[in-house]
Protein backbone atom coordinates (compact mmCIF):
# COMPACT_ATOMS: atom_id res chain seq x y z
CA UNK A 1 0.00 0.00 0.00
CA UNK A 2 1.39 3.39 -0.96
CA UNK A 3 2.39 5.67 1.89
CA UNK A 4 0.19 8.65 2.54
CA UNK A 5 1.94 11.86 1.57
CA UNK A 6 2.77 14.16 4.45
CA UNK A 7 3.65 17.83 4.09
CA UNK A 8 6.94 18.52 5.80
CA UNK A 9 8.03 22.00 6.74
CA UNK A 10 11.36 23.56 6.03
CA UNK A 11 12.64 27.09 6.47
CA UNK A 12 14.94 29.66 4.97
CA UNK A 13 16.41 32.60 6.83
CA UNK A 14 15.56 36.12 5.72
CA UNK A 15 17.89 39.06 6.16
CA UNK A 16 15.65 40.21 9.01
CA UNK A 17 16.31 36.95 10.81
CA UNK A 18 12.71 35.72 10.67
CA UNK A 19 12.09 32.13 9.60
CA UNK A 20 9.77 31.63 6.61
CA UNK A 21 7.98 28.30 6.49
CA UNK A 22 7.81 26.50 3.16
CA UNK A 23 6.27 23.14 2.30
CA UNK A 24 7.79 20.15 0.60
CA UNK A 25 5.93 16.87 -0.05
CA UNK A 26 7.39 13.65 1.30
CA UNK A 27 6.39 10.16 2.37
CA UNK A 28 8.17 10.64 5.72
CA UNK A 29 6.25 12.12 8.64
CA UNK A 30 8.50 14.61 10.40
CA UNK A 31 5.86 17.12 11.46
CA UNK A 32 7.01 19.18 14.37
CA UNK A 33 10.47 19.81 13.02
CA UNK A 34 11.76 22.69 10.96
CA UNK A 35 13.29 21.29 7.82
CA UNK A 36 15.48 22.72 5.11
CA UNK A 37 15.74 21.52 1.54
CA UNK A 38 19.42 21.47 0.58
CA UNK A 39 19.65 20.12 -2.95
CA UNK A 40 17.93 16.77 -2.70
CA UNK A 41 18.56 16.41 1.03
CA UNK A 42 16.14 17.32 3.83
CA UNK A 43 17.86 18.48 7.00
CA UNK A 44 16.37 19.12 10.44
CA UNK A 45 17.46 22.63 11.40
CA UNK A 46 14.94 23.30 14.18
CA UNK A 47 17.69 24.00 16.69
CA UNK A 48 19.52 26.35 14.34
CA UNK A 49 16.35 28.32 13.59
CA UNK A 50 15.43 28.73 17.24
CA UNK A 51 19.00 29.68 18.12
CA UNK A 52 18.96 32.23 15.30
CA UNK A 53 15.60 33.75 16.29
CA UNK A 54 16.01 33.72 20.10
CA UNK A 55 18.64 34.17 22.76
CA UNK A 56 17.94 30.73 24.21
CA UNK A 57 15.53 27.83 24.00
CA UNK A 58 14.71 24.41 25.44
CA UNK A 59 13.71 21.20 23.71
CA UNK A 60 10.14 20.58 22.59
CA UNK A 61 7.87 18.84 25.07
CA UNK A 62 4.22 18.00 24.36
CA UNK A 63 4.32 20.24 21.30
CA UNK A 64 5.88 23.35 22.84
CA UNK A 65 9.36 24.70 23.46
CA UNK A 66 10.37 27.40 25.91
CA UNK A 67 12.17 30.28 24.22
CA UNK A 68 14.12 33.21 25.69
CA UNK A 69 14.36 36.76 24.42
CA UNK A 70 16.84 38.74 26.50
CA UNK A 71 16.00 37.60 30.06
CA UNK A 72 12.35 36.78 29.42
CA UNK A 73 10.88 33.37 28.61
CA UNK A 74 7.82 32.27 26.63
CA UNK A 75 6.76 29.44 24.31
CA UNK A 76 6.54 28.54 20.63
CA UNK A 77 4.51 25.70 19.13
CA UNK A 78 5.61 23.16 16.53
CA UNK A 79 5.14 25.66 13.71
CA UNK A 80 7.47 28.05 15.59
CA UNK A 81 4.55 30.39 16.21
CA UNK A 82 5.09 32.36 19.41
CA UNK A 83 2.05 31.33 21.45
CA UNK A 84 3.12 32.66 24.87
CA UNK A 85 4.84 36.03 24.91
CA UNK A 86 8.35 36.01 26.44
CA UNK A 87 7.68 37.81 29.73
CA UNK A 88 8.48 35.25 32.42
CA UNK A 89 11.58 34.85 34.57
CA UNK A 90 11.49 31.08 34.15
CA UNK A 91 9.60 28.59 31.98
CA UNK A 92 9.71 24.83 32.47
CA UNK A 93 9.22 22.13 29.88
CA UNK A 94 5.54 21.31 29.45
CA UNK A 95 4.48 18.27 31.47
CA UNK A 96 0.98 16.75 31.57
CA UNK A 97 -0.36 19.77 29.72
CA UNK A 98 0.95 22.39 32.14
CA UNK A 99 3.93 24.72 32.07
CA UNK A 100 5.42 25.94 35.33
CA UNK A 101 6.37 29.62 35.02
CA UNK A 102 7.85 32.28 37.29
CA UNK A 103 6.73 35.90 37.28
CA UNK A 104 7.63 38.63 39.78
CA UNK A 105 9.48 36.00 41.85
CA UNK A 106 6.37 33.82 42.29
CA UNK A 107 5.37 30.62 40.51
CA UNK A 108 2.19 29.67 38.69
CA UNK A 109 1.04 27.36 35.91
CA UNK A 110 -0.05 27.87 32.29
CA UNK A 111 -2.59 25.39 30.93
CA UNK A 112 -1.13 24.64 27.50
CA UNK A 113 -4.15 22.55 26.48
CA UNK A 114 -6.70 25.33 26.84
CA UNK A 115 -7.58 28.06 24.37
CA UNK A 116 -5.54 31.25 24.90
CA UNK A 117 -3.28 29.42 27.38
CA UNK A 118 -4.84 30.59 30.69
CA UNK A 119 -2.47 31.13 33.60
CA UNK A 120 -3.07 30.69 37.31
CA UNK A 121 -2.29 33.33 39.91
CA UNK A 122 1.35 33.69 40.90
CA UNK A 123 1.33 32.87 44.59
CA UNK A 124 3.80 30.04 45.19
CA UNK A 125 7.38 30.46 46.39
CA UNK A 126 8.40 27.31 44.52
CA UNK A 127 6.66 24.65 42.47
CA UNK A 128 7.33 21.33 40.77
CA UNK A 129 5.94 20.14 37.46
CA UNK A 130 2.81 17.99 37.40
CA UNK A 131 3.11 14.25 37.99
CA UNK A 132 0.02 12.04 37.93
CA UNK A 133 -2.20 15.11 37.94
CA UNK A 134 -0.63 16.71 41.02
CA UNK A 135 2.14 19.28 41.51
CA UNK A 136 4.00 20.03 44.73
CA UNK A 137 4.04 23.73 45.67
CA UNK A 138 5.56 25.73 48.49
CA UNK A 139 4.25 28.74 50.40
CA UNK A 140 6.78 30.04 52.90
CA UNK A 141 8.50 26.99 54.34
CA UNK A 142 5.56 24.58 53.95
CA UNK A 143 4.67 22.33 51.02
CA UNK A 144 1.36 21.16 49.65
CA UNK A 145 -0.13 20.15 46.30
CA UNK A 146 -2.33 21.55 43.54
CA UNK A 147 -4.43 19.40 41.24
CA UNK A 148 -4.62 19.57 37.44
CA UNK A 149 -8.40 19.80 37.82
CA UNK A 150 -8.10 23.15 39.65
CA UNK A 151 -4.49 24.36 39.48
CA UNK A 152 -5.30 27.78 40.94
CA UNK A 153 -6.47 26.21 44.22
CA UNK A 154 -4.39 24.28 46.73
CA UNK A 155 -5.81 20.75 46.82
CA UNK A 156 -3.70 19.49 49.74
CA UNK A 157 -2.85 22.30 52.21
CA UNK A 158 0.71 23.54 52.56
CA UNK A 159 1.56 21.81 55.81
CA UNK A 160 4.52 19.57 55.00
CA UNK A 161 8.22 20.12 55.57
CA UNK A 162 8.95 18.16 52.37
CA UNK A 163 6.72 16.97 49.54
CA UNK A 164 7.91 14.60 46.83
CA UNK A 165 6.30 14.19 43.41
CA UNK A 166 3.37 11.83 43.03
CA UNK A 167 4.26 8.51 41.47
CA UNK A 168 3.32 8.18 37.80
CA UNK A 169 1.85 4.69 38.28
CA UNK A 170 0.17 5.00 41.68
CA UNK A 171 -1.66 7.97 43.27
CA UNK A 172 0.73 8.31 46.21
CA UNK A 173 3.44 10.71 47.35
CA UNK A 174 5.93 10.72 50.22
CA UNK A 175 5.76 13.74 52.54
CA UNK A 176 7.43 14.87 55.74
CA UNK A 177 5.43 16.32 58.61
CA UNK A 178 6.51 17.00 62.20
CA UNK A 179 9.90 15.53 61.38
CA UNK A 180 8.53 12.17 60.18
CA UNK A 181 7.97 10.71 56.70
CA UNK A 182 4.77 9.08 55.48
CA UNK A 183 2.72 8.58 52.32
CA UNK A 184 -0.42 10.48 51.29
CA UNK A 185 -3.01 9.94 48.57
CA UNK A 186 -4.46 12.63 46.28
CA UNK A 187 -6.93 13.69 48.96
CA UNK A 188 -4.13 14.28 51.45
CA UNK A 189 -5.02 11.24 53.56
CA UNK A 190 -2.14 9.24 55.00
CA UNK A 191 -2.04 5.73 53.56
CA UNK A 192 1.27 5.13 55.34
CA UNK A 193 1.38 6.93 58.66
CA UNK A 194 4.25 9.39 59.22
CA UNK A 195 6.59 7.41 61.45
CA UNK A 196 9.80 7.13 59.44
CA UNK A 197 12.85 9.07 60.61
CA UNK A 198 14.56 9.00 57.22
CA UNK A 199 13.50 8.60 53.61
CA UNK A 200 15.30 8.78 50.26
CA UNK A 201 13.76 8.61 46.78
CA UNK A 202 16.78 6.48 45.86
CA UNK A 203 17.04 3.05 47.43
CA UNK A 204 20.21 1.57 48.93
CA UNK A 205 21.19 -2.04 48.35
CA UNK A 206 21.89 -4.27 51.31
CA UNK A 207 22.52 -7.92 50.55
CA UNK A 208 19.80 -9.03 48.15
CA UNK A 209 17.38 -6.31 49.25
CA UNK A 210 16.96 -2.55 49.05
CA UNK A 211 15.83 0.01 51.60
CA UNK A 212 14.82 3.67 51.35
CA UNK A 213 13.50 4.46 54.82
CA UNK A 214 14.48 4.08 58.47
CA UNK A 215 12.91 4.06 61.90
CA UNK A 216 15.82 4.26 64.26
CA UNK A 217 18.16 1.46 63.19
CA UNK A 218 15.42 -0.53 61.44
CA UNK A 219 15.42 -0.54 57.64
CA UNK A 220 12.32 -0.40 55.44
CA UNK A 221 11.39 -0.25 51.80
CA UNK A 222 8.41 1.93 50.84
CA UNK A 223 7.15 0.84 47.44
CA UNK A 224 5.56 3.03 44.79
CA UNK A 225 2.26 1.33 45.62
CA UNK A 226 2.59 2.49 49.27
CA UNK A 227 3.51 -1.01 50.44
CA UNK A 228 5.98 -1.16 53.34
CA UNK A 229 8.45 -3.98 53.93
CA UNK A 230 10.90 -4.29 56.79
CA UNK A 231 14.37 -5.28 55.60
CA UNK A 232 16.59 -7.53 57.64
CA UNK A 233 19.99 -5.91 58.03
Amino acid sequence: MASEKITMRFTIHTEEGKPIIRSWPSNVNLMGFVLELQGDKITDITDQVLSYAYDGHDDFSEGYAAIRRSNNWGYVDLSLTEVVEPKYQECSMVNEGFAKVKFDNKYGFINMRRLNFPCTDFKFDSANSFHNGMAAVRVGDKYGYVSAFSPNTVAIPCQFEKAYDFNLSYPFAVVKINGKFGVVDKQGNFVVKPEFDEYSPYSTRIGNSHYNAKIGDKLFFIGIDASVSEIEG
